[in-house]
C-alpha cells in the first residue's frame, strides 16, 4: 500500500508541475476576470406585459443567444450574458485594452479637431448674415483645412478682378483639391 501511495504521490506532484510550468509567468498565461482587471455588469429585466405565464417561461434563456448574435456577433468583445431566472439578463462588458484606449483617444482627439475647423450649413449662414468686412475677419482662419484620406482641401484668396469686385464686395475663396 505505501508503494501506491508514493507513485500516486509524485504523480500528482508531476502533474502540479507541469501545471505550473504551463501558467508561467501568470500575467501573460492567466487573463484577469471583470472584478480584477475592472468592466462593468449590468442587470436587465425584460418587460412581461402582456405575455401568458406560458411565454415567459425560459424567456430570458431563449432571449440571452438573440442577444449575444445583435451585441457581438464574431465574439471579438469577449461580452458574458447570463439567464438570471426567467426575465432577468446580467451582461458583463470588460475593460478595454490600453491599447484599445489609445486608439480611442487619439481618435476622439481627431473628432474635435476636425469639428473646431469643420464648416457647416450654419456657420455659412452666420458668415453671410455679417457685413462684408466682418466677414473678411471672420473667414481669414479658414483658410488651411486638415488633411483627410491622402487628399487635402485648401482654400485661398483669388485675385479680385474689376469686374468681380462689382459683383460682390467681399473676398473670394476657391477650393482645389490635390492629392
Amino acid at each position: 500500500m505505501d508503494k501506491n501511495l508514493i507513485w500516486k504521490s509524485m504523480l500528482i506532484v508531476v502533474v502540479v508541475a507541469l501545471m505550473g510550468w504551463n501558467l508561467y509567468p501568470p500575467q501573460e498565461t492567466l487573463k484577469p476576470g471583470i472584478d480584477l482587471a475592472g468592466g462593468t455588469s449590468l442587470i436587465y429585466e425584460i418587460d412581461i406585459t402582456g405575455l401568458a405565464p406560458k411565454e415567459r417561461k425560459d424567456l430570458a434563456q431563449n432571449m440571452t443567444p438573440i442577444l449575444l448574435k445583435r451585441i457581438d456577433p464574431t465574439h471579438v468583445a469577449n461580452i458574458i450574458m447570463r439567464p438570471q431566472g426567467d426575465t432577468r439578463i446580467e451582461i458583463q462588458l470588460p475593460v478595454a485594452s490600453k491599447d484599445t484606449q489609445n486608439k480611442r483617444n487619439a481618435y476622439e482627439d481627431a473628432l474635435l479637431e476636425l469639428e473646431k475647423e469643420n464648416i457647416n450649413l450654419l456657420k455659412i449662414r452666420q458668415m453671410l448674415a455679417l457685413e462684408a468686412d466682418e466677414r473678411t475677419g471672420n473667414l481669414t482662419p479658414l483658410r488651411v483645412m486638415p488633411q483627410n484620406a491622402g487628399r487635402s482641401l485648401r482654400h485661398w484668396p483669388m485675385p479680385m478682378t474689376s469686374e468681380s469686385r462689382r459683383r460682390t464686395s467681399g473676398t473670394f475663396w476657391s477650393v482645389k483639391w490635390t492629392r
